[in-house]
């Protein structure tokens, strides 16, 4: 039986989930003849006892993926999203063939160990004694309980929203304060809420309650839920980026892992997407099936966009469908799922989700692509990291790409490697600047939010289609919004000489079109150093504001 058994499942690994198949199959031979061994006596249907083993093998592997991590492993990438895409496929595999019980089941098991990892303990509880007390059916529901933390960070865009961000941040903490395996003095908790307070835009949350109200059914705590679990499942991908990325800063501050270590930032990142999936396991009904897109699709998906990153360093020949995959994948889905995920839990019909899905992919895209040309716009102080860090790391973002268009830059950019000093990074850098590929890639941005427009009038009979609107303007605006004192400050400089020249006004209002800020006298003043934002019949960049 164990070696049909273990056929079986090598054959499952291998013909659905290909892209893994190689890394489970590394697991010890001796621990999967163990499990096989435990499942013997349960006289399991065929299909499930293949099943629970392959799922074993997924949680074996991504452990051991995950542990002792440091920066001299010259493999450390690679297993960090080796370990991160496993535990996803797990979850999925465990939706796919209806065992989310015993996802609820492991999840604290799982979650206990990475503690235990990140705090330098020993404690290694064994998966195949949790396994045979599930099948043996002797396992409890965790309760959940209300708390009452203090305010967090406000932000702008949810008062837009009338949304109340306290609420948000409480659920959020609630996720670290209320983990019963979790003491509060921990390292772990320390540095999770850490993070949590350190900053954030709180997009992913607010997206979720957004897509709530495109269903009938009022908010509960459950929306709630799913709103603090979709920041807390972005921030634990920032721990892991920031290690694999090497990079220093987070919102202005020292990344975790100069806090704490490689090893036990690797693993408190690992610790909050084990606690999302335990959390998440309570809405395990077939009905509700929609909210492990979160901690299951959504994560896969991201480290699949680290994948495809990491495989495209310094690839200068990467396409820009290839581009556009990997901006997906690392950013707009889980965007796209939020929206849609809210909108399920509210009750919202399935094509409304689809469209919602549509809308938040979208806007991740804008995002993403306006975050790249941010990396040659800011400095490192607004940035919360390094200015031009992308470039360093050999990511091809759009500007780049665009930029490569042109023969006589080419050569440079090429020229960039691992190892080439920041004054040639510096000198390719400013050289995009004025090569017109910001702009370029501005222009490319806007398709995506004429594409967003277009959905928020397929959604008109819904009240909450005014929230989409509210989001659109959000993202489209950040940059005009931003800019706006720099171009009172000069406005009277530049009078007297638009005044001269004949050009138009700097500023201008038309009746019912709000008001349009002509950015080309700037661009002159500074001697066309800073990029154009885009071309609209020739005035540069019109902000409306109303």
């Amino acid at each position: 039986m164990k070696t049909r058994l273990m056929n079986d499942t090598f054959r499952l690994l291998h013909e659905e989930w290909s892209p893994i198949a190689g890394i489970v199959l590394d697991v010890p031979y001796h621990d999967l003849n163990r499990l096989a061994s435990v499942l013997e006596p349960h006289q399991l249907a065929p299909r499930r006892e293949t099943v629970l083993l392959a799922l074993f093998a997924l949680l074996h592997m991504a452990r051991e993926r995950h542990r002792d991590c440091s920066f001299q492993d010259p493999d450390l990438t690679r297993r960090i999203l080796d370990g991160d895409y496993l535990y996803s496929l797990y979850l999925q595999m465990a939706v796919k063939y209806r065992e989310t019980g015993l996802v609820s089941h492991l999840a604290p098991v799982l979650k206990r160990q990475q503690i235990a990892f990140a705090e330098g303990r020993g404690i290694d509880e064994d998966l195949t004694v949790h396994f045979e007390t599930f099948l043996c059916g002797e396992y409890k529901q965790k309760t959940d309980r209300e708390s009452d933390i203090g305010e967090g960070i406000r932000m702008k865009l949810h008062e837009a929203l009338n949304l109340d961000i306290r609420r948000i941040n409480r659920e959020i903490e609630n996720i670290v304060k209320f983990d019963p395996d979790l003491p509060r003095s921990s390292v772990v908790a320390k540095s999770v809420l850490e993070l949590i307070r350190s900053g954030g835009k709180r997009l992913r949350p607010l997206m979720v309650m957004v897509g709530a109200r495109f269903g009938p059914k009022p908010t509960e705590r459950k929306q709630w839920q799913l709103a603090a679990a979709a920041e807390f499942i972005h921030a634990a991908s920032l721990v892991h980026d920031d290690v694999i990325d090497r990079s220093d800063l987070r919102r202005g501050q020292p990344a975790m892992h100069l806090k704490t270590g490689v090893s036990e930032a690797v693993h408190i990142g690992s610790y909050m997407s084990l606690r999302i999936v335990e959390l998440l396991s309570q809405y395990a009904a077939d009905q509700e099936r929609y909210v492990h897109d979160l901690s299951s699709i959504a994560t896969t998906q991201l480290c699949l966009g680290e994948y495809q990153q990491m495989a495209h360093a310094f690839d200068y020949d990467q396409t820009l469908e290839e581009y556009l995959e990997k901006s997906r994948n690392k950013t707009a889905l889980l965007m796209a799922t939020c929206l849609r995920t809210g909108a399920l839990s509210s009750g919202c019909d399935p094509q409304s989700a689809e469209l919602l899905y549509e809308f938040g992919e979208c806007l991740g895209m804008y995002f993403q692509i306006r975050d790249d040309l941010l990396d040659f716009t800011e400095d490192e102080k607004t940035l919360g990291k390094p200015a031009g860090s992308d470039l360093r790391h050999g990511q091809v973002t759009l500007p780049v790409f665009f930029a490569l268009k042109d023969p006589a830059l080419s050569p440079a950019i090429r020229s960039i490697g691992p190892d080439s000093p920041d004054a040639e990074v510096d000198r390719v850098l400013e050289a995009i600047r004025q090569s017109g590929a910001l702009e370029q890639a501005e222009t490319f941005s806007r398709s995506y939010l004429e594409r967003a427009e277009a959905i928020i009038v397929q959604l008109g009979g819904f009240p909450a289609h005014k929230d989409l609107n509210t989001l659109l303007e959000y993202f489209f605006g950040r940059l005009a919004i931003c800019a706006l004192p720099l171009l009172t400050s000069v406005s009277i400089m530049l009078k007297a000489k638009n005044e001269a020249r004949g050009t138009a006004p700097f500023f201008s209002s038309k009746k019912g079109q709000g008001l349009e800020l002509n950015l080309l006298p700037i661009f002159d003043l500074f001697d066309s150093r800073l990029p154009r934002l885009s071309n609209t019949n020739g005035h540069g960049f019109r902000y409306r504001s109303n």
